[in-house]
């Protein structure tokens, strides 16, 4: 078959010109072997390059082969020298730390540190906590407290009240008579009523069988008490009381202040008769009284008008 060059229609090979549109068909035998011989040698240059490609796969394939086994070998010396210089090392040098241990104690350190604070930051809700509990408690037991001493002071100014109210009540704080607890020991009246006249009953108003209570209203309280010849004597200024069981006046004397033994020696002379330190004073022994000096120190201490004694 020939194909017109021209319109490219299929001719048989003995026509001359294109049964189609009558071109010459003699160059297209020329041309068509000229094609089919290009195509016959394309195709052989085609397989002559299929052969040379499979050639060139091979080598490169032996080529790859050879390479891997070269680096195999360099990988396995490069991994054997540093393995003997490690050996070597060792010999020489102590093996170099974990550095995975450093981790590990970086890891623990972290954890104590946190656990520290945790702890700090308990203990110090803690304290926190426990200091208002304190103070809420403080502060109910100073309630408590100050509520307590409100009611103690207010029982205390009852007392004082009730106590302020008793001393009104005391007839000794606004005496009656006073004045008659001062007595001169010098004076003529005291000569002639107390050391020259039976005087055992009392004395400026005071006498035997009052209360003490008659008698604090009349002279106040007492300043504190005074040793006479048998008893122990409450004193009223210059007078001495001694009171019985029953609170009633046993015995008045007089206690005078400042007097001493040898200032009432000169005033009354010498004593009749001594005992001891004390004075007695009975120049008449049938006037039934005798008067008792007791003295302690050069100090006159009590004057006694008592029954008179036996010499």
């Amino acid at each position: 078959m020939v194909f017109c060059t021209n319109c490219g229609h299929k001719n048989s090979e003995n026509q001359k010109f294109c049964v189609n549109c009558g071109a010459p068909l003699r160059n297209a035998n020329a041309s068509q072997q000229a094609s089919h011989k290009q195509d016959k040698e394309e195709t052989q240059s085609q397989h002559h390059d299929s052969q040379h490609a499979s050639a060139q796969q091979q080598h490169n394939q032996g080529g790859h082969q050879d390479h891997a086994r070269h680096t195999t070998q360099s990988s396995a010396s490069q991994s054997h020298e540093p393995h003997q210089q490690t050996r070597q090392a060792s010999h020489t040098y102590q093996q170099e730390p974990d550095k995975r241990g450093g981790s590990k104690v970086w890891i623990v350190i972290s954890t104590i540190i946190f656990l520290a604070i945790l702890a700090a930051l308990i203990f110090g809700a803690y304290k926190l906590y426990d200091h208002y509990t304190n103070k809420s408690d403080d502060h109910k037991q100073s309630q408590h407290a100050s509520k307590k001493d409100s009611n103690k002071s207010k029982s205390s100014d009852s007392d004082d009240s009730s106590s302020n109210k008793d001393k009104d009540d005391d007839p000794a704080d606004n005496p009656t008579d006073p004045d008659a607890a001062k007595v001169n020991v010098f004076s003529d009246h005291f000569d002639k009523n107390y050391m020259k006249a039976p005087s055992k009953q009392g004395y400026n108003g005071i006498n035997n069988g009052m209360t003490r209570e008659q008698v604090e209203k009349k002279l106040g309280h007492p300043e504190g008490e005074v040793d006479g010849r048998d008893h122990v004597f409450k004193q009223y200024h210059d007078l001495a009381v001694y009171y019985n069981d029953d609170d009633e006046v046993e015995q008045v004397a007089i206690a005078p202040h400042g007097v001493s033994k040898s200032e009432y020696i000169d005033v009354y002379s010498e004593p009749d008769d001594h005992e001891g330190d004390d004075l007695v004073y009975d120049s008449d022994t049938t006037n039934n009284f005798s008067v008792v000096v007791t003295v302690d120190g050069g100090s006159v201490k009590t004057i006694e008008n008592i029954d008179q004694l036996d010499r």
